[in-house]
């Protein structure tokens, strides 16, 4: 996968984004480049890792890779739980930034813990159940990861979809009441990806939307997208990335796209 980040010293200078550079995606969400003109700088995606294990699952789709869309898709909910129990705890204990680490400890590794702990969050904060994945939804997600299923086209969007209704109706109700430990939750984010040696350069955040779209608006259009309609914008944004390779002036290229 390839995401374009720009140089803020670029930007800074001339005005306008600029001296973009392409990456692929890394575990820290933290870049490091020099762009064509010799500036050293450090990006930091904001998006949270559940987006970016979506983002995968749909690139997977449209390279052909079905089984690891799936794996993808389940991988992003579980970490769709930590985001979700941070952000919960934030509301229910404020004031106690450690809190999840102590929380969080035991149940690392266990991803069935990590459901529990979900659930009860959840339900503490709202008196009700979280909507969940079905039976069926998760005995087809555990052939697929533990006994090497490998399922068609279709059945890996359709679990893609699902995942993406229970993210987008369960964002839409943390940032109805949970908005200021969304936005904690974030900045923590942020800070988590920086490393010592940033001081001594520039230091952006990017912010480019995912399918999921933490950051978009409730109300935008954008949630209305189904899978298979981001699946079409994902191939025509990858077409034109790689069209970029090797070109120096990105931005009027990204301004006619």
């Amino acid at each position: 996968m390839i995401l374009i980040v720009p140089c803020m010293e670029c930007q800074i200078q001339d005005g306008v984004p600029g001296g973009f550079t392409l990456v692929t995606y890394q575990e820290s969400g933290r870049y490091v480049f020099t762009c064509s003109k010799g500036h050293k700088t450090v990006t930091i995606l904001q998006a949270q890792k559940f987006e970016v294990l979506f983002e995968i699952g749909a690139n997977a789709i449209n390279d052909g890779y079905f089984r690891e869309a799936v794996t993808s898709f389940a991988s992003s909910r579980e970490r769709f739980y930590e985001f979700a129990i941070r952000v919960l705890l934030g509301k229910l204990q404020p004031g106690k930034p450690d809190l999840f680490d102590h929380v969080w400890r035991p149940i690392r590794s266990q991803s069935e813990r990590q459901l529990g702990a979900f659930v009860t969050t959840w339900a503490a904060c709202f008196g009700e159940n979280p909507s969940m994945l079905a039976e069926a939804e998760v005995g087809f997600r555990n052939d697929v990861v533990h006994k090497g299923r490998i399922p068609t086209r279709e059945e890996a969007v359709a679990f893609g979809q699902r995942i993406l209704d229970l993210s987008r109706e369960q964002i839409n109700r943390l940032r109805a009441e949970c908005e200021a430990q969304i936005m904690e939750e974030t900045h923590r984010h942020l800070m988590a990806a920086r490393t010592p040696a940033d001081k001594d350069f520039r230091i952006a955040t990017s912010g480019s939307t995912s399918i999921i779209g933490l950051y978009v608006s409730p109300g935008d259009k954008h949630h209305a997208r189904s899978l298979e309609e981001a699946l079409i914008e994902v191939a025509k944004w990858r077409k034109m990335l790689e069209e970029l390779r090797g070109v120096d002036n990105f931005a009027q290229l990204l301004s006619e796209s």
